[in-house]
């Protein structure tokens, strides 16, 4: 992930800053073993924004050598689970505009879309992400 924050030009990495995101204490996380290796993880929130109930998704991170196998997409419709069972509107996240693969993941695969609240939306420039969400069908 730093590489995508070191190309970002609005959103530089800041190690200080992410750790602090990462312990906030709202800060929830699904982590995927294989035996007793770590093969992936989410890390994610509930949040208002925009006015909406939502689970913001922080991290997704699966390890280079067990993309591929499902475990991505596997995680996503957890998010897309979890955030129903609590009652929220949508799941949503921010992505790098030049992560091609996370960008066609998220809009192709798992049916995302670019949301109003993004920036490119609202008719400014110069931003190098996307603020992607879902809506989130509750019964």
């Amino acid at each position: 992930m730093k590489a995508y924050y070191q190309k970002s030009k609005r959103l530089p990495w800041d190690a200080e800053k992410k750790k602090e995101e990462i312990f906030e204490t709202k800060m929830r996380f699904i982590v995927c073993f294989d035996n007793d290796k770590i093969v992936g993880f989410t890390a994610f929130m509930f949040d208002i924004e925009d006015k909406r109930p939502v689970l913001y998704l922080y991290e997704l991170q699966i390890i280079k050598e067990y993309q591929h196998y499902g475990i991505g997409h596997f995680l996503m419709s957890l998010m897309n689970q979890i955030a129903k069972n609590v009652g929220m509107s949508h799941v949503m996240l921010t992505v790098f505009t030049h992560n091609e693969i996370a960008m066609n993941f998220y809009l192709k695969k798992c049916s995302y879309v670019i949301d109003s609240f993004s920036p490119s939306k609202s008719g400014k420039t110069g931003f190098d992400y996307e603020i992607l969400s879902k809506k989130i069908l509750v019964n």
